[in-house]
């Protein structure tokens, strides 16, 4: 017999018992890290930047013993991520690329690591090709891929899954000011390439470009997953 809340189940065999219980518990705990993953989301702008996508991130990594580096404005200039750097140009609100490292127990280093990279603009205006004012609001969506990278780690970690998992984030806000990068000008991203940038609102690719180079340097992970939001592609398609 399984209790949840107020709804008992009964089992034929002691063995459906247990395959239920540890079903349930799965459960519980993607449940969470989805649910947690929600709600930063749907938090206006103001109220979730890249600071607090910092704060949330070393959150996740005290619950689970995981191990973070934040990488702050000043390391970016430092170690030249041009793209991250370029798309906050217009803001106030200062970049940031964060890292969370899961080791399962018993890890060898020559087991294979997955990657997940997430894109994390906690608001994209479209900078200077600035987008149309009519559901503009809707841009506080464009974190989503680096909240299911951090949630996901999260429940994997939580669940104890054998495998190793990086999960990079880039995060910075899109906005237009007499700082921003402009249609035409020319940046030089972490891997070396010089890059001209002809829409500002493409500005995934130049933050998602520097986190992958980087990971993929650092890390040399076996498999990737990128995570771009894509938010008006997925509307228009879905």
């Amino acid at each position: 017999k399984i209790e949840v809340g107020d709804i008992s189940f009964v089992m034929e065999s002691v063995k459906e018992e247990n395959t239920a219980k540890q079903a349930l518990e799965k459960s519980k705990v993607v449940s969470k890290y989805l649910n947690e993953a929600r709600f930063v989301a749907h938090l206006p702008a103001n109220h979730f930047t890249p600071e607090e996508f910092v704060s949330r991130s070393h959150e996740i990594a005290k619950e689970n013993k995981l191990k973070i580096t934040v990488f702050d404005e000043d390391r970016l200039k430092k170690e030249k991520f041009g793209g991250i750097l370029s798309v906050c140009q217009g803001s106030d609100k200062k970049a940031k690329m964060v890292i969370l490292e899961y080791t399962p127990k018993g890890a060898k280093s020559s087991d294979k690591t997955l990657a997940l990279i997430g894109k994390g603009l906690t608001f994209d205006s479209g900078g200077i090709s600035i987008k149309p004012s009519a559901e503009m609001h809707e841009m506080k969506y464009d974190m989503c891929g680096a909240a299911a990278a951090i949630h996901a780690i999260g429940a994997i970690a939580s669940l104890g899954i054998k495998t190793k998992v990086i999960a990079a984030i880039g995060v910075a806000e899109n906005m237009p000011d007499a700082a921003a990068l402009k249609p035409g000008d020319v940046y030089t991203a972490y891997n070396g390439v010089t890059v001209e940038v002809q829409n500002t609102d493409a500005e995934g690719r130049l933050v998602l470009g520097d986190v992958i180079s980087y990971v993929c340097q650092k890390f040399k992970p076996s498999y990737m997953v990128d995570l771009a939001t894509l938010t008006g592609a997925v509307i228009i398609a879905l």
